[in-house]
């Protein structure tokens, strides 16, 4: 029976000494393998939000009321707070009145041009009439144009009586109470989109040229226990005057929201050089302490090999050990039957 690629079930004797007491257990083995890896560095990070905004005021008004609190998850296009929109209202009513009266004239203008053109041909208009009537038609089409932009203007401004989000997110401070006046730009609410992650991360000098846009990122923070995956989205050709290092930007997709924006993490950068080394599944190191082994199989018993992880791809690690050589059998994980 071949070993590699299978279960085999084996006694938790050979891993521990009170073996017998417990019962027999599933573990997966595999076979170590030659694989290219990247040279590796880990730098500390901040995160950001992919969006992060002020919300802002878009007519002047006095804030009636607020339709959300501060660190709420909202809906693109959710209504956050609404300004008093009567002065508004009256003034859109009135301009609605006025675009009617602008129509009929407009219209019976066109009639007036449409009949001068037909007296023309007949004779029966002087140019004189005939140009008067060309330019009242101009007149009153341009001035209903007008009033009707007028009109468009109000309703736009009607409809931002209500202070929408641009975007799905949360929202951050209030910077607004009930009762306050508002203007033109003025930010109302603060507002992040976590859907993705940004990370900022300072590349040292002696690293720049090393890494490019596209190359993968392992990202490991405390609020989870598995690694995530990033990708390296910008790297600043303008490294800080004071460090001397240069802002590289990743991305991280953020779906199940387990970063928020301000956050340390640590983030491990994949650079150019490459270089070959026995791989093993990451579910197969064992941490006791200080230590990092692997256990194989040596004589029909469980042997722990002291190895030093030197890069990752996120899913396989590179490992040396002058006791570890392509084709040996390892534990990869078990569970018990």
């Amino acid at each position: 029976m071949k070993i590699s690629g299978y279960i085999l079930t084996i006694l938790l004797a050979v891993l521990a000494s009170s073996a017998f007491s417990q019962p027999p257990t599933l573990v997966v083995t595999e076979k170590t393998i030659q694989k290219n890896f990247h040279n590796q560095i880990s730098l500390i990070g901040r995160t950001r939000g992919i969006i992060k905004s002020n919300i802002v005021a878009e007519i002047s008004g006095r804030v009636k009321s607020i339709q959300t609190d501060e660190g709420t998850k909202v809906n693109k296009n959710q209504t956050l707070l609404t300004i008093d929109d009567q002065t508004i209202s009256f003034l859109f009513q009135a301009k609605s009145a006025e675009t009617v009266q602008a129509e009929v004239q407009a219209k019976l203008a066109s009639e007036r041009k449409e009949r001068a053109v037909r007296l023309l041909k007949d004779n029966l208009i002087s140019e004189t009439g005939y140009d008067s009537s060309l330019a009242l038609d101009a007149i009153q089409t341009a001035f209903y144009k007008k009033i009707q932009a007028e009109k468009s203007k109000l309703q736009i401004d009607l409809s931002n009586t209500k202070v929408k989000a641009p975007y799905a997110g949360y929202t951050g401070r209030r910077l607004v109470d009930v009762g306050a006046w508002v203007t033109p730009g003025m930010a109302v609410f603060e507002m992040v989109d976590i859907s993705k992650i940004k990370i900022i991360v300072d590349l040292p000098e002696k690293y720049f040229g090393e890494l490019q846009i596209g190359s993968p990122v392992i990202v490991k923070s405390s609020t989870v226990e598995s690694t995530l995956n990033g990708v390296v989205v910008g790297i600043s050709p303008s490294a800080s005057v004071e460090t001397h290092t240069y802002p590289v930007i990743i991305e991280v997709s953020n779906e199940n929201e387990v970063l928020a924006s301000g956050m340390l993490v640590q983030v491990t950068l994949s650079l150019d050089d490459e270089f070959t080394s026995i791989a093993v599944s990451k579910d197969a190191i064992v941490r006791k302490g200080n230590n990092t082994i692997v256990y194989t199989i040596k004589d029909g018993k469980a042997s722990p090999i002291p190895v030093t992880i030197v890069s990752t791809d996120g899913v396989m690690l590179a490992v040396n050990s002058p006791m570890l050589s392509e084709g040996m059998v390892i534990f990869v994980n078990c569970g018990t039957n």
